[in-house]
């Protein structure tokens, strides 16, 4: 039996371990992990015991004024990745009390992750590590059929946008990773339109990094209309899965329905490529609103969105609850929750 914590900075050692398990996906790479590192500390998790392996990539945070620390996931979809399907119960509790021992060590007092709904090791932790929460659906495109089944999915007024994009002067392209400037730029502006959250700000050295990154693909597909450009997407690739990770489309641009070509166009380049998924995503902060809506009009495959919440140390845990909310403590759904409107 081995038990090990890997930091970010050690690039090879974390994907040599990556290439143990069934499947992974970029948000589980050192790199990905490495953009999260300001005020973090990113460390993969890894146990082995007999032919068995099970990693889980973790971002830790200090606590403000206070010896303490708490264990959370980058933005995306991380979980638990396995190397077999099937992993015994009795090396799953191995597994929990070695993460146990080692957040107790080092004052965690809880952890949280958001799931990758296409992997399905990911949900699989063990009894009393916790517990997982499904949170909504999520929108995928499967690849693996032919083009003509990918496109039967779209809905009939999808079909009708982009049959009109099609004969209008809109052009789609996909941009040299010198023009990432270009996509923060509308990425920022539409950030603003959506008056969305601080934590959806990236800095530019995220975008950098993003875009330069060699343990997985970047694209951005840029829509342009008589050489301006209208709208824009960045997707990841790696391994089976291309993901849909941000979009970008200014006010004045939003009746051209630019991100409708630039997800079909990423559609056609995941098909060419021979990856098994074009993730979408859900809703946004995991509501079914207008853009899971607008999602939905590109396939009927759903999968599950989960994220897992363990508190190691109750009493510390509502103890800090207390602190902030008093008696007052209010009924939501947001973990940690002390850490809410933080």
């Amino acid at each position: 039996m081995n038990f090990s914590v890997i930091p970010s900075s050690e690039l090879s050692n974390w994907q040599n371990i990556l290439r143990l398990v069934l499947s992974y996906d970029m948000y589980q790479t050192s790199e990905y992990n490495n953009l999260f590192t300001r005020d973090e500390k990113s460390v993969l998790f890894f146990f082995q015991q007999d032919s068995y392996k099970i990693a889980l990539p973790l971002l830790i945070r200090n606590i403000k004024d206070t010896p303490y620390k708490d264990a959370t996931s980058v933005y995306g979809y991380a979980g638990l990745l396995t190397n077999k399907k099937y992993i015994p119960d009795e090396i799953k509790n191995n597994f929990r009390k070695c993460t146990f021992n080692y957040f107790k060590k080092n004052n965690i007092i809880c952890a949280f992750s958001r799931l990758h709904p296409l992997i399905p090791s990911s949900d699989n932790f063990p009894e009393k590590m916790g517990r997982t929460e499904y949170i909504n659906k999520t929108v995928y495109i499967d690849l693996s059929l032919p083009p003509n089944l990918q496109t039967a999915q779209y809905s009939a007024s999808l079909r009708r946008q982009l049959k009109k994009i099609s004969h209008s002067n809109i052009t789609f392209r996909i941009g040299e990773k010198s023009e990432y400037k270009s996509f923060i730029s509308l990425y920022y502006k539409t950030m603003d339109r959506l008056n969305a959250d601080p934590d959806y700000y990236f800095s530019e050295k995220y975008f950098e990094k993003l875009i330069f990154a060699t343990d997985f693909e970047s694209l951005i597909i840029f829509a342009e209309n008589e050489q301006t450009i209208i709208g824009s997407g960045l997707f990841t690739c790696c391994n089976q899965f291309m993901q849909y990770h941000l979009g970008a489309v200014p006010q004045s641009f939003l009746p051209f329905s630019p991100l409708k070509g630039i997800i079909d166009m990423a559609r056609k380049i995941g098909s060419e490529k021979k990856l098994k998924y074009l993730h979408l995503g859900g809703g946004y902060h995991g509501n079914d609103g207008g853009l899971f809506e607008f999602k939905s009009r590109f396939s009927k495959e759903r999968a599950s969105f989960k994220v897992w919440k363990w508190i190691v140390n109750e009493n510390i845990y509502h103890e800090m609850v207390k602190n902030k909310f008093g008696n007052h403590i209010p009924e939501n759904n947001f973990f940690p929750l002390y850490r809410l409107n933080d």
